[in-house]
């Protein structure tokens, strides 16, 4: 949103951007709800495994993450493109700021995802391929 107080973009674009944004983060957001109320210890200090159980939540998040960082699957990259041509060409720190902040929120929604849907399945009613096999 820094770039629109740098410059004039029309209305239509921030609509676009903010409206997928709320679009996948609600997306993102229902289906960690609905992973809580089944599973109850959900914490990032330790992998879970959930995407052996619940491959259904697993792709919803995913494609909620991928949603979020501006994949080109969603109409985010193009919100996302349409203001990032508004920034000038002199405006080296703007550029700088944005790229680094889109990375940290790119590595920060990949991680979740990691944490909680891949790893080894802490439940033991099915076989556990151990590390050293």
């Amino acid at each position: 949103l820094s770039i629109s107080v740098n410059s004039h973009i029309p209305y239509r674009y921030l609509i676009l951007y903010l409206g997928c944004i709320a679009f996948f983060g609600i997306l993102g957001l229902l289906s960690l709800i609905n992973l809580e109320k089944t599973e109850k210890d959900i914490s990032l200090n330790q992998y879970h495994g959930n995407s052996y159980e619940y491959s259904g939540a697993a792709v919803v998040f995913l494609i909620s993450c991928l949603g979020l960082v501006g994949f080109p699957i969603s109409p985010l990259y193009v919100g996302l493109d349409l203001l990032l041509t508004y920034i000038e060409s002199h405006q080296y720190l703007l550029i700088g700021f944005t790229a680094l902040s889109l990375l940290f929120i790119e590595i920060s929604l990949l991680r979740i995802y990691t944490r909680l849907f891949c790893g080894q399945h802490k439940k033991t009613h099915h076989p556990i391929a151990f590390k050293s096999s």
